[in-house]
């Protein structure tokens, strides 16, 4: 039988180092990728003489969709939503609608407000 050939104790030493960082880079992509937190948006819709507006529908549409009504005081907040541009649309029947685009970013609040106009009947 030959005999087993021995390996230089600084290739198991760097072979060592390589594989410690090579499991050090896998195991923090991961974390740095869910790291990213959700940015907030938050607003009131008022009507042309500065009255609150109730039940108003507003909608974001960009990476992400969501709808909710404005509470009793005018105001809406979406908790959570991924970084990026967004269109937001305010909605109530008897008004025109308004749109605005906004950038969310992550972990920071972006505050709007709309002024909804009556709209004209003929």
């Amino acid at each position: 039988m030959g005999s087993i050939p021995r390996i230089s104790p600084r290739i198991v030493k760097f072979l060592d180092v390589a594989i410690a960082l090579f499991l050090f880079a896998a195991i923090c992509a991961p974390l740095s990728a869910r790291a990213q937190t959700p940015g907030k948006m938050s607003g009131s819709v008022y009507d042309q003489t500065g009255g609150v507006l109730t039940g108003v529908r507003v909608r974001v549409r960009g990476p992400t969709e969501q709808e909710m009504q404005t509470a009793a005081d005018g105001s809406f907040v979406f908790p959570a939503l991924p970084e990026g541009d967004y269109e937001v649309i305010a909605e109530l029947t008897g008004f025109e609608s308004a749109h605005r685009t906004v950038r969310v970013r992550s972990a920071e609040r972006t505050t709007i407000s709309f002024t909804m106009q009556l709209a004209i009947v003929e």
